[in-house]
């Protein structure tokens, strides 16, 4: 795995990204950590004169893990903190590549943090694109309202139909 071996306190990974967030354009950050599970970074930018809100959510690997004979060993704390390291500093680097590809034209911002974008379900519930994409692929639709499509003039949210209850 990329970034196994680490260093970098998660931390200043997190502060590094910061940056990034904040040198184009979010206007706030925050994350969220679940001990024993993970953690979840949010930003907030403006597109085209609406705040869109960008959820991404990221898991430990904490599981047992068999050694050659096949015994289960329980994780150390050691072996712990270097996956947060990890974690962080993969989307460090995930950040940091999304928006080189901004930048140089590749993508636009909705099209590369597309997954993570949260919308507003009809039920006044929320969740991100991917969360609702199963729903979507398997035709059961209600409501949440997406990014406005950017050759429209109106600017007007788009709609599309989804049940809220696929949404967890």
């Amino acid at each position: 795995m990329p970034y196994e071996n680490t260093s970098v306190d998660s931390m200043k990974s997190w502060s590094e990204i910061c940056s990034i967030l904040y040198a184009h354009g979010c206007k706030g950050t925050a994350y969220t950590e679940a001990p024993g599970t993970g953690f979840q970074i949010e930003f907030v930018r403006d597109v085209r004169g609406k705040s869109i809100l960008v959820r991404v959510p990221v898991a430990y690997d904490l599981a047992p893990e068999k050694d050659r004979y096949g015994h289960v060993k329980q994780k150390t704390p050691a072996q712990i903190e270097q996956e947060k390291r990890t974690k962080w500093r993969s989307l460090f680097y995930w950040i940091k590549a999304q928006f080189d590809a901004i930048d140089k034209g590749i993508v636009a911002y909705e099209e590369a943090f597309l997954a993570g974008i949260v919308g507003h379900l009809s039920d006044g519930r929320t969740g991100r694109v991917i969360d609702v994409m199963p729903g979507l692929a398997q035709g059961r639709l209600s409501e949440v309202k997406l990014l406005p499509d950017p050759d429209r003039d109106d600017r007007e949210e788009l709609v599309v139909d989804y049940q809220a209850e696929t949404v967890k």
